[in-house]
Formats: C-alpha cells, sequence, structure tokens
C-alpha cells in the first residue's frame, strides 16, 4: 500500500500489489498503522464500498485491484 494514512488522519491510499487481494491483506501492508477503514467508489453504480477493520458484517468492499485508489483512515500505531 502506498501512502498509508497516519493515525487517526485521512489519506488518499493506492494498493500496488496484485489485482483480487482483500482488504484486510492489503490494508495490513501499512507498516507503521493499522488502517480502522476504508472507502471507495465503484465506477459503475457510483456508490461507495467500505472496509471496517474488524466489522465484515458491515464491509462490503471484497477486494482491491492493482493501482486502485482507497480513502483511508488510520487507526493505532503499531
Amino acid at each position: 500500500m502506498e501512502d498509508c494514512p497516519q493515525p487517526g488522519k485521512w489519506a488518499i491510499s493506492v494498493w500496488n500489489g496484485a489485482t483480487a487481494t482483500s482488504p484486510s491483506d492489503a490494508l495490513a501492508t501499512c507498516a507503521a498503522v493499522t488502517v480502522a477503514a476504508a472507502y471507495w467508489i465503484d465506477p459503475q453504480s457510483q456508490a461507495w464500498k467500505r472496509y471496517f477493520d474488524g466489522r465484515p458484517e458491515i464491509s462490503n468492499l471484497a477486494d482491491l485491484r492493482e493501482l486502485q485508489g482507497l480513502v483511508t483512515l488510520g487507526g493505532a500505531a503499531r
């Protein structure tokens, strides 16, 4: 993940890995911080897709594609 957020701050991050990677795996590559939340606008439906750390029941961001941009929120420092 490029441009990981700082704790308690928002960032525009870009996934630089393989297509079809789960959000939890991709966001875990942020070494200095956990990512508490991530959002992405689906270009087909124009609906927000979301990921919340540890909350799969309310997350609907299925997987990430190479060079996909996300709005991310930094959680706790590691």
